[in-house]
């Protein structure tokens, strides 16, 4: 019998979710960490949607001592972080979830 998803799920983690019951027989115990993954996953979606229209590095303002601005650095995109923690929080969830198989289309 397949887990309601929480409320306070997106409409897009709440899909991830039904998706997922329909192929898996989850247990109450699971429910922390599957919603853990589909959280994840739908930052992971957004953040590398967001990479994909802004690109891998960002113009970032220098400024001296005294608070003007005396250039600029391409530095990577902040948000390079936060898709390697999410891409380790799935991956960890689906450990623990025993999913073998993770659609790497989503991961790519």
């Amino acid at each position: 019998m397949p887990i309601t998803p929480p409320r306070h799920l997106s409409a897009e983690a709440k899909k991830e979710w039904r998706r997922l019951n329909k192929e898996i027989e989850f247990q109450p115990s699971d429910m922390s960490t599957l919603t853990l993954y589909v959280e994840a996953m739908e930052r992971y979606t957004a953040l590398s949607q967001q990479l994909k229209e802004e690109g891998m590095t960002i113009v970032e303002n220098v400024f001296g001592r005294s608070g003007n601005q005396v250039g600029t650095r391409i530095v990577r995109h902040p948000s390079l972080v936060t898709l390697k923690e999410q891409s380790a929080i799935i991956m960890s969830c689906a450990r623990a979830l025993g999913l073998n198989e993770i659609d790497e289309d989503s991961l790519v």
